[in-house]
């Protein structure tokens, strides 16, 4: 493995602008729980794997849907054990190394999600690597109620600056196995540059999670119509950074994932979490539950589409 570049911070050192100050990263695009329930317990609809849209959304219904004629043969992994099976996603990792170290060297399956170019990621992929933890990229997309935001995808790119700006971006981490949206609820409304996103992810056969911080998310449409390997997010685990809230989200968790067989929940390297994390993945195991990486719990297609304009038809809203 190599080392690190000399050039790089070293780990002590204080280098985000935020270092990292984490109300000003997802927080703005978090919805209250209040609003989040409706969408988390909603049951599956079918075995497209629909995403879990409140009832005043736009999307297409139910029944529109399964007129779609979808050539591809969609596909759920479905668990050895039958147990339940829960993906834990660790965001915005990339600017404090040391907390990233103890997640990935917890002995769990964890999926960690890191911001490009921020002063750790090159390091946090490789603990991912040593550790055998999955690694995507946590790419940053426009918001809709911040002014400012780091470098990454926005609604005002046309298609040769976005294309030129995401590869930029997927080609800084080559060890990534899918992507997710950090922010982003701006950008992933936007149906045209989502689909833009899911052509580059085919040519690279990279899955798609959906961090859902926008009900009107065209995310899951658009990688059903590129029949790229998707899932969403069920569970934000830490909007209140105590412990005790932490933890009531868990049980938010178990629920959801014994009612529908498997659950995504999306957490961020707070202290908080961690020490949250450290009592409650043994707790999942010893209590039945299946901890796996998200990569195992996806909606995946037999074939892939070879038909750009059959995509471009193909579930829009």
């Amino acid at each position: 493995m190599s080392s690190c570049s000399p050039k790089e911070p070293k780990p002590s050192q204080s280098t985000s602008p935020y270092e990292f100050d984490y109300e000003h990263s997802h927080q703005a695009e978090y919805k209250p729980q209040t609003e989040l329930k409706q969408e988390q317990y909603a049951p599956p609809t079918t075995a497209v794997s629909l995403p879990l849209i409140p009832s005043d959304s736009q999307a297409p219904s139910h029944s529109e849907e399964l007129n779609v004629d979808i050539t591809p043969t969609p596909f759920k992994q479905e668990s050895d054990s039958g147990k339940p099976r829960i993906a834990i996603v660790i965001d915005d990792l990339g600017y404090n190394y040391r907390n990233a170290e103890t997640i990935a060297e917890l002995p769990y399956a964890l999926t960690l999600a890191v911001i490009p170019e921020t002063p750790y990621a090159k390091q946090v992929a490789a603990l991912a690597e040593k550790q055998q933890q999955e690694l995507i990229l946590h790419i940053p997309m426009e918001p809709l109620n911040r002014p400012k935001w780091e470098d990454g995808l926005s609604t005002h790119m046309q298609r040769a600056e976005f294309d030129s700006e995401l590869k930029n971006l997927l080609d800084s981490e080559p060890r990534i196995v899918g992507v997710n949206n950090h922010g982003g609820s701006k950008l992933t409304a936007d149906r045209t540059r989502m689909e833009w996103l899911m052509e580059e992810l085919a040519t690279r056969d990279l899955y798609f999670l959906d961090s859902r911080t926008n009900a009107q998310s065209q995310g899951i449409y658009a990688a059903q119509a590129h029949y790229i390997a998707h899932n969403q997010r069920d569970v934000f685990l830490d909007n209140q950074q105590e412990e005790q809230a932490i933890s009531e989200q868990f049980q938010l968790l178990r629920s959801i994932a014994k009612r529908h067989g498997q659950a995504v929940a999306i957490g961020h390297p707070h202290d908080a979490t961690l020490a949250v994390l450290q009592q409650e993945l043994p707790a999942l195991e010893a209590e039945g539950f299946e901890l796996v990486f998200c990569s195992e719990l996806l909606t995946r297609y037999t074939t892939k589409n070879t038909d750009p304009q059959q995509a471009k038809n193909t579930l829009s809203p």
